[in-house]
């Protein structure tokens, strides 16, 4: 890690802290997860200065809260948007779990005009609005290795994307 001169008069440890929160958190490390924030400063390096740099250099080893649902995890979340190839579901910190038309249950269906998903219960029709609390059951996580760990998804796509599914088993739907 770096500290600039600006931060040296800054509590040290501290100082560590924000910088590997501004470094890793909100950010997807590929084949790792969403870095959520950081949970302990294990080892402190002794800090280098570097001819031709005006920060001083500190090796740092630390650990971090890491989102990474792991296969058939039940995550429960709520309808963000819903189309006829699937539904996108939000964490509230995480919104990119995508339920494709597949892995949906065959009693569903797409009603075009409300443009959401309909659940035929016995006969009876159930629609799953948006902001409807659902569990779904993780499949897969793609990472896009092409991207940065940025997690936004303004850049043409998710960094890290969770397929999940919504089988009549096990309560999962809504």
């Amino acid at each position: 890690m770096t500290i600039m001169p600006i931060n040296f008069s800054k509590n040290f440890k501290r100082q560590l802290a924000d910088e590997i929160n501004i470094k890793y958190a909100n950010r997807v490390l590929p084949n790792l997860g969403l870095c959520i924030a950081l949970k302990a400063i294990e080892h402190v390096g002794a800090p280098k200065y570097v001819a031709g740099t005006t920060g001083m250099h500190v090796k740092v080893r630390f650990r971090l809260i890491v989102f990474r649902p792991f296969a058939q995890e039940v995550l429960t979340g709520v309808v963000l948007d819903s189309d006829k190839d699937g539904i996108q579901i939000s964490l509230g910190f995480f919104q990119d779990i995508y339920v494709p038309r597949e892995n949906m249950p065959n009693t569903w269906e797409f009603n075009e005009e409300e443009n959401a998903w309909v659940w035929n219960y016995e006969g009876n029709p159930y629609t799953i609005d948006q902001d409807e609390k659902v569990n779904v059951r993780v499949e897969e996580i793609e990472y896009d290795s092409s991207r940065r760990m940025d997690s936004a998804s303004d850049q043409g796509g998710p960094a890290m994307r969770v397929l999940a599914s919504m089988s009549a088993d096990g309560g999962l739907g809504c």
